[in-house]
């Protein structure tokens, strides 16, 4: 992960890596730091060296990262895990380095000693291959389990905001039923309630349940919990964990603190918020990076966010915008109203308002179906990237303080 992230900052990354900014920032520091710039007894000759090689292998490495480059090298990297042993491997800090029979070794980040211990005890090689699967897609399935609704729902994990760009956004093409929702309400009151999902992202799954509960006069904690399972829980073995505290002003939701627990042990995957109104800053801390947000009215953290969605349907209010404090930034989402539809779930077959999600600059978007008749939760989602699925979400079950499923 240090790494990574040395890389990352010497190269100038802060999002996902693209080749085009890559190799355009590689060309500039090469010629910045190119030895022969220097004359023989510079001071800097010696430093434009050591610069130079540590440009170059961070090139390759950030190369090797790209997304371009997995999809180009899924196939072969797929043929050799099926069909190819492992010959050799080690271990050192939580990085995991294994050479195959076919001559071919790959580099996994990440990787805790427990999870290292179980694929050194498998008894068969074909169970040791099944782990290095789960280690190589797992990190993958982190996506949904930092929060199943808004991970699903179009964030790109460790992207900051950005300049507006143009991208191809999901067509929506279905009838738009104009029946208006029922007229607002005043001083909504909140039930108790727990939502069970199965997830289902990159041929690999989890379960995650998220619950409201009232802790104390107007206080109220919402919090949701994800197990991976199968091959991704021998990377992720414990449940990721995401908790909004907050009151409630009239109808409007006022955060206290924010956190998130990856359950991976790494607190470079963590987050945590704590919102002081009166200073009008969320002491933020991402990455074990301290950042000070500035707060303007309404502005909530992820979990919050989707429960005003559904409060503001429950009171006959059509979402718009909601603004959130994420990894030390404010990111803004809109939502679209496409129509009506009917969705079948595990839990049964629900009339439903279906919605578009979208954040201006992100080529991430999502369709979520909110359910008229279990008080407007999302009863289903469907992460969008550039147009394609990428993952669904879909309800199992449903209680509340006044009816369950």
């Amino acid at each position: 992960m240090k790494r990574i992230n040395e890389y990352k900052k010497l190269f100038g990354v802060e999002n996902e890596v693209e080749l085009k900014t890559l190799k355009k920032s590689y060309r500039n520091l090469v010629k910045e730091w190119h030895p022969d710039k220097f004359q023989d007894g510079d001071a800097l000759q010696e430093e434009a060296e050591m610069n130079s090689r540590k440009i170059i292998d961070g090139y390759h490495f950030l190369v090797s990262m790209a997304p371009e480059t997995k999809e180009a090298n899924l196939g072969d990297y797929t043929e050799t895990i099926t069909n190819s042993g492992i010959s050799d491997y080690q271990h050192k800090g939580l990085l995991l380095e294994i050479t195959f029979l076919d001559g071919t070794t790959y580099e996994y980040f990440g990787v805790t000693k427990p999870v290292y211990i179980k694929m050194v005890n498998s008894s068969k090689l074909n169970r040791a291959r099944l782990r290095v699967a789960a280690i190589y897609v797992a990190p993958l399935l982190l996506i949904i389990m930092s929060n199943p609704i808004l991970a699903i729902a179009g964030e790109d994990p460790g992207q900051e905001p950005r300049e507006s760009q143009t991208n191809q956004q999901p067509e929506a093409t279905p009838i738009i039923d104009t029946t208006p929702i029922p007229a607002a309400i005043s001083n909504q009151q909140l039930n108790e309630f727990k939502l069970s999902y199965t997830l289902k992202a990159f041929g690999m799954s989890a379960k995650a349940q998220i619950e409201l509960i009232q802790t104390g006069p107007d206080q109220y904690q919402y919090q949701s919990m994800t197990q991976a399972k199968g091959l991704a829980s021998l990377i992720r073995p414990n449940e990721a964990i995401e908790t909004s505290r907050f009151h409630m002003q009239g109808n409007d939701i006022v955060v206290d603190e924010y956190l998130f627990d990856s359950g991976s042990g790494d607190k470079l995957e963590d987050s945590y918020a704590r919102f002081d109104w009166q200073q009008q800053i969320a002491f933020g801390n991402h990455q074990e990076e301290l950042r000070d947000v500035p707060l303007s009215p309404g502005v909530l953290d992820r979990m919050s966010a989707d429960l005003k969605v559904t409060l503001d349907l429950q009171a006959g209010r059509r979402p718009g915008d909601y603004s959130m404090v994420h990894r030390n930034y404010v990111k803004t989402y809109t939502f679209t109203e496409l129509g009506k539809e009917e969705i079948k779930t595990n839990a049964g077959t629900f009339k439903t308002i279906k919605y578009l999600r979208q954040r201006d600059g992100s080529s991430r978007a999502a369709y979520i179906w909110y359910a008229t008749d279990l008080d407007y939760q999302p009863v289903k989602v469907v992460q969008l990237k550039k147009g394609k699925v990428r993952g669904t979400l879909l309800l199992e079950s449903y209680r509340s303080s006044s009816a369950a499923r």
